[in-house]
């Protein structure tokens, strides 16, 4: 039985690789937080890259986790004549 190894094919199907639209991201973090990350991913039956990805979006705006709240209360609000105000106070 002949066995045969491809280097191209091995390099190109590497773990390592981000797929297709991704980047690939290495920080170093202290190991106390590692450890908490990989435990709440545990938990929460969920990946890190999962809850990495969540806070991100959540930082810079790309995922709004009250948006149904805020949806919810403005639906409300006209429904008694009443519009939502933004944050300077003014009418939405």
């Amino acid at each position: 039985m002949k066995v045969t190894f491809d280097l191209d094919d091995a390099i190109d199907n590497r773990v390592f690789n981000a797929p297709e639209g991704y980047r690939r991201l290495t920080i170093n973090l202290p190991e106390e937080i590692h450890k908490k990350i990989k435990m709440h991913a545990v938990e929460i039956d969920t990946t890190v890259t999962d809850i990495i990805t969540d806070l991100i979006e959540n930082l810079f705006g790309e995922k709004d986790i009250f948006k149904e709240a805020k949806d919810q209360v403005e639906k409300q609000l006209k429904r008694r004549g009443r519009p939502l105000k933004n944050s300077m106070g003014k009418k939405q």
